[in-house]
């Protein structure tokens, strides 16, 4: 006696799940470049809600983000997407300009001869700007996500 066992379509079926897993990707790798850059623009946006010219105080108070001088901190808020390869979708948003870290988290103030700037030693309040830019877009990066995932089911 024997069996036999026929499966006819799998390698269609095959076919079709690499597309689909292809599709999944691409739409992952674009949300996230999208989300990034809500965040960037949230980061960016923060920056101006206040603004007073040089030399004088800043109308910020500790807890709200820096008031606006030049524009070179809102400036070099730049997104970095790192690859490692299928799967993993990694990225940053952040300053690059020198004083972005201790705007954002507060922090000793010494000398930096290297920059010129001399000031006498004190503590700057944190004044927060990317942190509440990236709590803020979450849900909407988490929408982004489902609806690109979705788009890419549905083919």
């Amino acid at each position: 006696m024997a069996v036999e066992i026929r499966v006819d379509g799998a390698d269609e079926w095959a076919a079709a799940a690499d597309a689909l897993l292809e599709r999944v990707r691409s739409a992952t790798d674009r949300a996230v470049d999208d989300g990034l850059a809500l965040i960037q623009k949230a980061a960016q946006t923060n920056l101006t809600h206040f603004t007073h010219p040089p030399g004088t105080p800043t109308p910020s108070a500790p807890g709200d983000p820096p008031a606006l001088i030049s524009g070179a901190l809102r400036r070099s808020i730049k997104v970095r997407r790192t690859k490692h390869g299928p799967g993993v979708y990694e990225g940053r948003v952040g300053p690059s300009i020198v004083y972005g870290r201790i705007q954002e988290l507060g922090g000793r103030l010494g000398q930096n001869p290297r920059r010129g700037m001399w000031r006498s030693p004190g503590f700057l309040p944190p004044r927060p700007y990317l942190r509440p830019a990236a709590f803020n877009a979450a849900p909407k990066v988490r929408k982004l996500l489902a609806d690109a995932w979705a788009r890419a089911m549905r083919g």
